[in-house]
Formats: C-alpha cells, sequence, structure tokens
C-alpha cells in the first residue's frame, strides 16, 4: 500500500509540472527526456494505479515473466 501511495504522490507532482509546463506544451515546444529504463519496473508502477481502480472490481492480472530484466527508452516521467 506504500509503494502505491508513493507511485501516486509522483504522478500527482508530475502533473502539477505538466499545468506548470501547459504554456510550453500548448507551444508545441515540449522536450523529451527519454532514458533507458526497466520496462518491468516501469510497468509496475502504472500497474500500481491501475490497480487501485481495479481493486474495486476485480483483480487485475498481468505476466510480466517476457520482459523479465528488459529495457526500454521512454520518458520516464510521462509514462
Amino acid at each position: 500500500m506504500l509503494r502505491m501511495i508513493i507511485t501516486a504522490s509522483r504522478l500527482v507532482m508530475c502533473h502539477s509540472n505538466d499545468l506548470l509546463d501547459y504554456n510550453v506544451i500548448e507551444h508545441g515546444t515540449l522536450v523529451e527526456n527519454l532514458s533507458v529504463g526497466s520496462l518491468e519496473q516501469a510497468i509496475l508502477e502504472v500497474l500500481d494505479i491501475a490497480q487501485l481502480d481495479a481493486s474495486k472490481r476485480n483483480t487485475l492480472e498481468v505476466d510480466l515473466t517476457k520482459i523479465k530484466n528488459k529495457t526500454a527508452k521512454f520518458d520516464k516521467r510521462r509514462l
């Protein structure tokens, strides 16, 4: 539960920063911050947020065995 709270708080902070950067986004001058990261970790963080909603209805099950130790290039903040 603590991990979900931390992930959600980071998400709120990122959204707040995006609102502050609205002018940059509106003018199409947004610079992506692409870096290589753990695909599994990124998906787990997204699932933490999705799990909160899914737990109200059903359980959310995802098989991450195929992406174990895989990396990808993405903008972690905007993912």
